[in-house]
């Protein structure tokens, strides 16, 4: 009880010492300590959070075999998204904040991996759903060889860009679809709202100490060239977190790319994403970040989020058949290089994860 007690005391103090704005991904980190220590208070005192976690975690194992016994696609889309943490121990005799740090941990472990197992329930049925309507979907897929940028609805307000990274042809590919758009819509406010800058204001120069977002640097000089502003959505609290988990699958995980990382980072995304929208109301916001975060279907998904009506979710992927849900579900039927994928019936965007779709020409960047 004394050590739970001096740690909301040390949560009251260090959340003073925050400033007010840009602590989202601090305050996750707490309140999982929080939703923890009461869950524990509600059983036995004996019972350590490491043993309920190991428990659970040989659930998952369990589970885990079981969809490893479907078909290739379908385990190897699922196991994208699938990243069950394995509990932090423990060891020796820990000084009070080396013991805070490690209950820290394992209460991200067991957020992270009861919101897992819930996502993974809902991609399922997301999954049998899309096997189910495939057959109508078909009929509404517009396969193009000929172009690689979709035409974008008046009605889209936010303008979803997924990428795979490290590709420089997708860079260019949405450079050309921002003016594009710029001068077909001359009228339009355009703002960029991205994840590789972090979360500083609009500018129309990149952030120079910022060497991680380097690659992005002649994007955004583009961007600048043609007066568009741009604006970052990352965290920088988040960026700076250098803790690393492991799955039950014995991959490494960084904080951001566990499930709860994603959650707290798309979270904060949304809420600064609609900031932006209530101080510019006229605006038309093009949204570039990770085809993990943008995609109607993934887990804590930023574009489903946002108002159905207007949002367009424009993504691109070098090799999708095992990494977009529509592409595994179809069994990469779809995912021929250099298609542009469109839908005659816009119903299906939601359902399949993405508006319009352009799988890259083979080639090496």
């Amino acid at each position: 009880m004394r050590f739970r007690n001096a740690v909301f005391c040390l949560l009251v103090v260090f959340s003073l010492a925050c400033p007010a704005a840009g602590q989202s991904w601090l305050q996750g980190k707490w309140r999982n300590l929080r939703q923890v220590n009461k869950m524990l208070a509600q059983k036995e005192a004996s019972v350590p959070l490491t043993n309920i976690l190991v428990k659970r975690a040989a659930l998952a194992r369990d589970l885990q075999y079981h969809w490893q016994s479907q078909d290739i696609y379908h385990q190897s889309f699922m196991e994208d998204y699938f990243r069950y943490l394995r509990p932090v121990y423990t060891v020796g005799k820990l000084d009070p904040f080396e013991e805070l740090d490690a209950r820290l941990d394992n209460a991200w472990v067991y957020a992270n991996n009861r919101r897992v197992l819930s996502s993974r329930m809902r991609l399922e049925q997301a999954w049998r759903r899309l096997q189910r309507l495939m057959p109508q979907m078909e009929k509404d897929l517009r396969i193009s060889f000929k172009q690689a940028l979709p035409a974008i609805p008046s009605s889209a307000k936010y303008v979803f860009l997924g990428e795979v990274h490290g590709s420089e042809r997708t860079k260019k590919l949405f450079l050309e679809l921002i003016l594009k758009y710029q001068e077909q819509n001359p009228g339009k406010q355009i703002i960029l709202l991205t994840e590789f800058q972090h979360d500083k204001g609009l500018n129309f120069t990149p952030f120079n100490e910022e060497e991680r977002f380097e690659d992005f640097k002649d994007f955004f000089d583009a961007l600048a060239w043609h007066y568009i502003p741009f604006a970052g959505l990352e965290e920088s609290y988040a960026s700076l977190d250098e803790r690393q988990f492991i799955g039950i699958n014995g991959a490494v995980y960084p904080a951001q790319r566990t499930g709860e990382g994603m959650r707290l980072r798309n979270a904060y995304w949304v809420k600064r994403i609609r900031a932006w929208a209530e101080k510019y109301p006229q605006a038309v916001f093009f949204i570039y970040a990770g085809n993990g975060h943008v995609d109607y279907q993934v887990p804590f998904s930023v574009s489903g989020q946002l108002p159905q009506g207007e949002t367009f979710v424009f993504s691109v992927y070098k090799n999708p058949q095992f990494h977009h849900i529509f592409h595994a579900a179809s069994q990469g039927r779809f995912a021929s290089p250099g298609a542009l994928l469109t839908w005659n019936n816009p119903r299906w965007g939601r359902i399949s994860g993405f508006d319009a779709a352009y799988i890259l020409p083979k080639q090496n960047d």
